[in-house]
């Protein structure tokens, strides 16, 4: 059935409770059931490939034939039955009308299917007026509406607790890949054959068997071999089988082997293995115990895509272990494909998550996704929920034996824990592909799979669309624009209606072109969602007009390189082309290139062009953001954060943004204003973290680790930016998956993930300072230690580009977490050794002399043209540090003018500042002495400080426990045939009532009292 929100109101009618509650669709009066076939003309229901016209309001109450399409025409209704589950297969769905399932109030709780099928071309695109909806599709027409509520879960989490690598310290009993029989003939194309013993896990044999190649004499060799150990196999053994690279060999006849290995599953030969079907270069596995017909086997055939692959495994409880065997073949490059064994204890297999959230919303069976906390996004890794009866509210168990390490813990208020995002919702709308890539596509020179998934398309003058609850399964179309998973499309004002559009609480993975996309419309709001493996921009705001949109709680991951447009080969999974935005409680969570980009052009692009109601030229540079708030990006590429680029009519990207935002967009000579970046949260992206040009940007308590470069603001205007309150380390407590690399023809494997594994020598920089002028204050550095392979340094400057401006940055109040010194860290660290490149008079203003103990110090660069005979060379340091020369001091220009009001809630962190700093060991003038070292033999400071952005939950997923209202007046006075005269009140859980799991009301809701009766 469907679930109901009851709305309690309390009547003091003699002391009466009313109930009132809003109807679900599938109750309403009039509905027709979809079965019975008098609702339909002839008596006839909907046969396959039918086309149905709906002009009624119809109750869909069984799963009908494959339909070629479903018209629900103006005053047409059709609802989903709560009754029992059903599946719909058809090409398209077309809405005037209203299609339900389920209400805001009324959520739907079983389980509902829609598949679009259909091959490219199938049929001619269907148009409605103006407006193309295309093939395969559902769309809401103007004057349509769609309501979609699935049952209410819980979107996405965090884990509390560091979720181990499956090795030898955690639960793994045996891995080929670390083994001997790995190193053997692994490069043969055969079977990979062992046989374990049913009590530990432990191999008592492993080989591979030539049979896929060239060489027909080992073929025939090995054949024969590998038969008499299958037919010689004891009862109670385990045996495991993979294909290596290919294992069909066309010169001999492996019925035998067939026949032998059906006996092992079986026990007899009964022609029912899947391996009779096995082709050139299909991926399978087995695992299977011989004599108790105990087995499982995947087959994955060749269908001309990149890679195919297969995965058999066996959990023996009695034993405490489980058994997995993988298959991977890599078309294009037969050097990756692999097989693999691992044997794992339950406890491996079977991890229990500790989470942040009360997932109780989570079913058995529900697939969740973990994100990588790494550098490389690909260390995402699903998981199915399995029964755990023991279990606390924010536990589950699941089915996953983990490849990498998945953190979960805050370091010095960087909160790097990892995100677990459920995919499963009870309401699924899916795409039906084709297991090759049909030549219908027009792009199977770039994508040898089928990209022609579903899509929901939007367009003006829809009546309402709600959306919330929904998983959308290939969904996308890769062969051309305008066909998304879910798709606002030019609708234009949306935001002023009595009830704006959503789309909430959805799952979006393994699409084929963007996830969310609001194109030429305002007012969308978009909270709790999930976006996981998709092609291209994943949250996609397409042309630059689009405003007023809000995102908020929304997660994105796996966001790969596409070609819909030039920009889609550097995808960024939320793609921000509007600075009327609202932006906060999101995560990027990995992408192949960018995290969170903001990128505008200078007018709105494509059908947006010269419309009325959007963005002007050259307005949306010139327009401060509506908000940007607590936003966490990980494990990119290139940049966690990229403010920069412009977006050119033909969707190509480049330039310099020349954003410069003012109280009047339109009036150059209006007051210029700034830009808050609120709480950012930035980690474990590998070339930098953030990158922010522009004028008046205002980075306030920011937390940045775990990167080459923590942040970088490049200059757009004259404007000044800021970063305070904020912490930014170099390399935290989570190591990640060490990084190996080649070196004279051996493996050389580090002691943790370095951010450039091509470039294991990249400095690590904490803010690089370059062409803008830069305040920094308030700001903590930890952990920028040089080492035998790379230096590091919390405060550097960029090299690799020219500048033409002066600048004019200044340090106040930074703290350090370590000495000063080439073993404990560096403050400072210049890699400009040459004094050939570019930047030589980048340089920084030390106000409080809290980076060089100097006071009102200038800190210069290698062929800078302002030193002079007061400077001192620091050598860990590579710069020179130049006390202040009174006659050259702006003495016009008072530096804490410049600077936002101060944070006044502080907690307690102990730093440390550099015993005898101010003793430069190669000082340019010894003759000189120094007045100015107001630091020296200073070890320990205790400084106050809320900096960072610490826990990155967002305000909406506080649970909040609920509160008594007061209590009702006293009722009247009458007579209980059990009390005698009693008097009754009442209060309710409504202030305020439990969200977000928070703890109902415990206690009475009525209370009675004797009284007497006039």
């Amino acid at each position: 059935m469907c679930s109901i929100t009851f709305h309690i109101l309390l009547i003091l009618a003699w002391s009466s409770i009313s109930t009132v509650f809003t109807m679900c669709p599938d109750q309403i009066e009039g509905l027709i059931r979809w079965s019975d076939p008098t609702t339909w003309p002839n008596n006839m229901k909907p046969g396959h490939n039918s086309e149905v016209y709906i002009d009624s309001a119809i109750l869909m109450d069984e799963s009908p034939p494959k339909l070629h399409s479903i018209v629900i025409q103006p005053g047409g209704r059709l609802v989903w039955s709560c009754e029992d589950d059903y599946t719909m297969y058809v090409d398209f769905i077309l809405i005037h009308g209203r299609m339900d399932i389920g209400s805001e109030d009324c959520k739907y709780t079983r389980k509902a299917k829609i598949i679009l099928t259909g091959i490219r071309g199938d049929y001619e695109p269907i148009f409605v007026g103006e407006h193309d909806f295309g093939e395969k599709f559902i769309g809401v027409a103007p004057g349509g509406t769609l309501e979609l509520h699935g049952d209410q879960k819980l979107s996405w989490t965090k884990l509390v607790r560091t979720i181990p690598k499956l090795d030898y310290h955690n639960g793994l009993i045996y891995s080929h890949m670390n083994s001997d029989v790995a190193k053997e003939d692994s490069c043969k194309p055969g079977l990979l054959v062992y046989i374990l013993d049913e009590h530990t896990g432990h191999p008592e044999f492993g080989k591979y068997y030539h049979l896929g190649g060239s060489d027909i004499y080992q073929s025939t060799e090995h054949l024969p071999e590998l038969l008499d150990v299958l037919y010689n196999l004891e009862d109670g053994k385990i045996l495991t089988l993979a294909v290596n690279k290919n294992a069909v060999d066309l010169s001999i006849a492996l019925v035998p082997l067939y026949d032998a290995l059906e006996y092992v599953m079986y026990g007899m030969v009964n022609g029912l293995s899947q391996i009779r079907q096995l082709g050139s270069y299909d991926a399978y596995t087995l695992v299977a115990q011989k004599g108790a017909v105990m087995f499982n086997e995947d087959v994955s055939p060749n269908h001309g895509t990149y890679t195919q692959y297969a995965r058999s495994d066996l959990t023996f409880y009695h034993y405490g272990m489980k058994i997995i065997m993988e298959s991977f073949i890599d078309n294009q490059d037969e050097r990756k494909s692999k097989v693999d064994l691992r044997v794992a204890t339950l406890y491996g297999a079977y991890p229990v998550l500790d989470l942040l959230d009360d997932v109780s919303s989570w079913n058995v069976g529900d697939k969740i996704v973990l994100t990588s906390t790494d550098f490389d996004w690909q260390q995402t890794e699903e998981a199915i929920i399995v029964e755990c009866p023991h279990c606390l509210h924010n536990q589950i168990t699941v089915e996953m034996d983990s490849k990498f390490m998945h953190w979960g813990e805050i370091v010095d208020r960087v909160d790097e824990r990892g995100e677990v995002a459920l995919l499963t919702r009870n309401i699924v709308i899916e795409g039906q592909i084709q297991n090759h890539c049909p030549p219908e596509n027009n792009n199977c020179d770039k994508f040898n799979y089928d990209t022609f998934g579903g899509h929901i398309k939007f367009v003006r003058g829809f009546r309402d669309v709600h959306v919330e609850g929904v998983e959308l399964y290939h969904m996308g179309q890769q062969t051309g624009l305008g066909t998304y998973p879910l798709h606002f499309h030019m609708a234009y004002e949306t935001g002023d209606r009595e009830h704006p559009p959503y789309l909430k609480d959805n799952s979006v993975h393994k699409s084929y072109a963007r996830c969310y996309t609001i194109h030429g419309t305002h007012g969308i709001t978009l909270k709790r969602n999930v976006g996981y493996d998709s092609l291209g921009h994943c949250y996609f705001l397409e042309d630059g007009g689009e405003m007023r949109t809000v995102l908020d709680g929304n997660i994105g991951f796996s966001t790969r390189k596409a070609g819909l447009i030039p920009s889609d080969s550097k995808p960024s999974t939320f793609w921000i082309t509007n600075p009327l935005t609202y932006l906060r409680n999101n995560v990027a969570a990995g992408s192949e290139y960018v995290g969170i980009w903001h990128i505008f052009p200078d007018e709105p692009v494509g059908l947006t062009v010269g419309l009325p109601g959007f963005m002007e030229r050259y307005e949306a540079k010139h327009t401060a953001y509506n908000e940007w708030r607590n936003n966490v990006a990980h494990s990119n590429p290139f940049a966690g954060l990229y403010i920069d680029e412009i977006v050119n009519p033909d969707d190509t990207v480049g330039g310099e943004n020349g954003y410069s935002p003012r109280e009047d967009p339109f009036d150059p000579s209006s007051r210029t204003v700034t830009v808050d970046i609120i709480k950012p949260t930035l980690y474990k992206n590998r070339y930098q973290n953030a990158w922010i040009r522009g004028g008046g940007f205002n980075v306030v308590q920011g937390s940045f680790a775990d990167s080459a470069n923590g942040i970088t603001f490049a200059r757009s205007t004259d404007q000044v930016q800021y970063i305070r309150d904020s912490v930014i380390i170099g390399e935290t407590r989570n190591i990640g998956e060490p990084t190996s690399y080649w070196e004279e023809d051996q493996v050389v494997t580090l002691h943790r993930a370095f951010p450039m594994p091509e470039h294991v020598g990249q400095t690590i920089r904490g803010i690089r300072f370059y062409d803008s002028s830069v305040y920094v204050y308030d700001v903590w550095f930890s952990e920028f230690q040089s080492d035998d392979y790379r230096d590091a340094g919390a405060i550097s400057f960029m090299n690799d580009k020219p500048i033409n401006y002066s600048t004019y940055s200044t340090v106040d109040n930074i703290q350090f977490a370590f000495a000063d010194g080439e073993s404990s860290g560096n403050r400072i660290f210049d890699s400009r050794w040459t004094g050939k490149e570019h930047g030589a008079d980048i340089s920084f203003h030390d106000i409080d002399g809290s980076v060089s103990g100097i006071s009102g110090a200038e800190i210069f660069r290698i062929g800078a043209s302002n030193l002079n005979h007061l400077c001192h060379w620091r050598e860990n340091w590579n710069v020179a540090v130049c006390p202040p020369d009174e006659k050259s001091r702006p003495g016009s220009l008072s530096a804490t003018s410049f600077w936002p009001p101060a944070v006044t809630t502080f907690s307690f962190l102990s730093l440390y500042d550099n015993a005898g700093i101010c003793d430069f060991t190669n000082r340019l003038d010894k003759e000189n002495s120094n007045p100015y070292c107001t630091m020296c033999n200073t070890h320990t400071i205790f400084a106050v400080l809320v900096w960072g952005a610490g826990l990155t939950i967002s305000e909406y997923r506080l649970s909040t426990d609920g509160g008594f209202s007061e209590w009702t007046a006293w009722g009247s006075c009458y007579e209980d045939k059990d009390l005698g005269f009693v008097q009754w009140r009442y209060r309710a859980c409504t202030e305020p009532i439990p969200e977000y799991y928070g703890v109902w009301c415990y206690g009475p809701t009525s209370e009675s009292r004797s009284c007497v009766a006039y």
